[in-house]
Formats: structure tokens, C-alpha cells, sequence
């Protein structure tokens, strides 16, 4: 009955939202505005889920930020939940997206570390983080000509408007794959095609544990596993949002990959150099990190509540 409601509940949000779009429009200074707005309010009342509250928020940005001046942690979480929401705007938004409208509001940095890597004739692998807009990303890198194909989550439980919203806005531009089965990854990168996958998705048994602002974060291994055994190039690529609402997109060289390697260490190895490169940018700008994902993995991973613990993996 509770998730009855709550599916309810989101699928109304969403056709509110959408609707409110329609009548505001695309302009990107109302479209931050809206996201400071919304981003206000929720910074302050929008936590969902059991024991989910501002305070626990606040904690945990303590504990992984410590030191931080009176009021930095009520900025960095504010900043998060604007992000949050200039994210969630962005769902109804980027259907409607064009290589024209692009200009003057998203900053490219690096794309030609993925074209050399697709010239290489094994395809690429491109791996991200819950940081900036990681939806929005691979729907950039596609209208810039780049073959992506992206695995993503089907959002079954999410209800019929929310499953569409977020199943549209990036299937308008390249192919997504959202079943258990794998093989489309191999065939993708055999056809020359960038395979985009997120390295904060949730690892499962065969994840791996990477310290991350002093805590051991379990990490999906899949980008990893895959180069491993493929020797495709594994870049990681960013999304951050400005103050202003803009983008900066950034594709950073491959990963070392030692030829050969295998087993746990070499996947752990490849893992944790993934997780390096990302933590100068949360150490620079704490707000582009998704702290809801940062809680909800330490709740999936918390053996008191029966997840997965690093003890007993």
C-alpha cells in the first residue's frame, strides 16, 4: 500500500513538473531559478526514505568533510539539493535538446581522448559518478556525433510517468539497455561504439571497495571486469553544473590497463585508480556530489540492516 502511494504520489510530481515546464520553457536562467527554489525547499524538508533527514545529511558531511567553516556544510548540502533538482529539470528538458542549443551553455574539455580511443578499433568504455549531472552527460557526448549505448536502470517501481520521464530524456539520443543481460557490451564495442556505465553504480558480491572521503564505498567492478578482458579503453567523463546553470563536459585520458591482468587485485587496482580521479573534483566543489547516492550506498552496505559488508563478501 506504501509504495502504492509513493509511486502515486511521484508519478503526480512528475506530471506537475512537466507541466510547469511547458508553460515556463527551456530558458536556462528560469530554469535555475526553479532549481534554487525547489532546491531550497527540499534542502530542508525533501528527505524520503527511513531515517533519511536533514540531520543525517549534515552528519555525514561532517564526518566525510571535516573541518569545514561555520555554515559549510549547510552550503555544501544546499548546493547538492540545487544541483539535485537542475538534474531532475533537465529530465523533461533534454528531449527537446539540439547540437544549436547547446552553444553558449555546455563546455566540451577533452573530447579527443574518446575519439582517439574509438579510432583505436576496440571501441571505448566510459564510466562516470553520481557528480554534476551524470544523466545529462552521455545525452551531451551523443549530440556531439560520439556512438554511445548506455546501461541503465528500467525504473519499474518508479511509475508510469517517472519510468517515461527518465527513459525518454536519453533514449531520444542513443540507444539505452536497461535488462540483467550483458552481451549488448560486447557486441557495442565490437561494433565500435562507446559503452557508457556508471562506476557509483551498486556493486552487488562482485563489487569493490574503494575508500572514499574516509569510508569504504562498495563501487560496481564492471568497468573494470571489461577492460580487463577486452583491452577496450576506459576513460572516465564528468559532468559539472556552474553556478549559472551551464555545463562543463570533460573526457579525461584512458586508464592504465596492465595487458593481461586478471583477478581480484587487478580489478581492485583499476577500480580504485576510476574512484582517484574523481575525488580532486569533490574535494574542489563538495556540492557537485550526489550525497543522496553517498548515504544510500553506506545504508546498502550497512550489515546491521542485512547489506552487504565488506567483512563477509
Amino acid at each position: 500500500m506504501k509504495s502504492l502511494v509513493f509511486r502515486t504520489a511521484r508519478n503526480s510530481l512528475y506530471l506537475l513538473v512537466s507541466g510547469l515546464l511547458r508553460v515556463t520553457g527551456s530558458d536556462r536562467r528560469r530554469v535555475m531559478g526553479l532549481a534554487r527554489l525547489f532546491g531550497a525547499v527540499r534542502s530542508r524538508i525533501g528527505y524520503v526514505g527511513p531515517g533519511r533527514n536533514r540531520s543525517l545529511y549534515l552528519d555525514t558531511i561532517d564526518r566525510a568533510l571535516p573541518g569545514l567553516p561555520p555554515g559549510g556544510r549547510e552550503k555544501i548540502l544546499l548546493d547538492f539539493w540545487v544541483n539535485h533538482q537542475a538534474s531532475f529539470l533537465e529530465l523533461f528538458l533534454s528531449p527537446g535538446l539540439t547540437p544549436e542549443a547547446m552553444e553558449g551553455w555546455v563546455e566540451f574539455q577533452g573530447l579527443e581522448h574518446l575519439q582517439q580511443a574509438l579510432d583505436g578499433g576496440k571501441g571505448a568504455l566510459l564510466t562516470t559518478m553520481h557528480l554534476g549531472d551524470e544523466r545529462l552527460l552521455h545525452i551531451l557526448l551523443a549530440l556531439k556525433g560520439f556512438p554511445i549505448r548506455a546501461l541503465s536502470a528500467n525504473f519499474a517501481d518508479y511509475g508510469w510517468a517517472a519510468r517515461r520521464a527518465r527513459l525518454k530524456a536519453a533514449g531520444a539520443f542513443h540507444p539505452l539497455e536497461t535488462g540483467h543481460s550483458h552481451r549488448w557490451m560486447f557486441r557495442s564495442l565490437d561494433a565500435g561504439e562507446a559503452v557508457f556505465m556508471a562506476l557509483s553504480g551498486f556493486g552487488g558480491r562482485r563489487g569493490a571497495w574503494v575508500d572514499l572521503l574516509g569510508r569504504d564505498v562498495l563501487f560496481s567492478s564492471a568497468p573494470a571486469r571489461l577492460a580487463l578482458r577486452t583491452g577496450a579503453p576506459l576513460l572516465t567523463t564528468v559532468c559539472l553544473r556552474r553556478p549559472d546553470g551551464s555545463c562543463l563536459v570533460r573526457v579525461d585520458p584512458p586508464v592504465p590497463i596492465d595487458a593481461g591482468a586478471t583477478g581480484d587485485q587487478a580489478i581492485h587496482r583499476v577500480t580504485s585508480d576510476l574512484v582517484g580521479r574523481f575525488r580532486p573534483l569533490i574535494q574542489d566543489d563538495p556540492g557537485q556530489l550526489n550525497w543522496m547516492w553517498y548515504i544510500i550506498r553506506h545504508l546498502e552496505t550497512d550489515p546491521q540492516i542485512g547489506g552487504i559488508h565488506k567483512d563477509r563478501t
